[in-house]
């Protein structure tokens, strides 16, 4: 806070990201947790400690809300400082049933 009254301007450092991409179909017996397992090996214990994870599905049938939301969740065990997926049809959808549903409740007559 000193630095901002004293130079008039702030500091921040860009974290490194990682681009994680899926490709593959997962069987009904491999679950979220796998896939996360799976980075874990391939990443090691240090490799995205304060890193962003960015990850874009490129499955033919893709994930579903909740699976991403639990990897993006699961990411902290990395110790990453952020995870994120790449905007897709799910999650645009989910976005418009969200506005709709905050508009209604929003757009009342006074």
């Amino acid at each position: 806070m000193v630095a901002i009254l004293k130079y008039g301007k702030t500091w921040f450092k860009v974290p490194d990201s990682i681009k994680v991409r899926l490709y593959n179909e997962t069987s009904n017996a491999t679950t979220t947790r796998d896939v996360m397992f799976h980075l874990m090996r391939l990443l090691g214990p240090e490799e995205a400690v304060g890193k962003i994870i960015e990850y874009w599905d490129y499955s033919s049938s893709g994930l579903n809300m909740d699976d991403k939301m639990m990897l993006t969740s699961l990411s902290a065990e990395l110790g990453v400082a952020s995870a994120l997926f790449a905007p897709d049809n799910i999650k645009e959808s989910q976005s418009k049933l969200r506005d709709n549903r905050y508009r209604s409740v929003i757009d009342t007559e006074v």
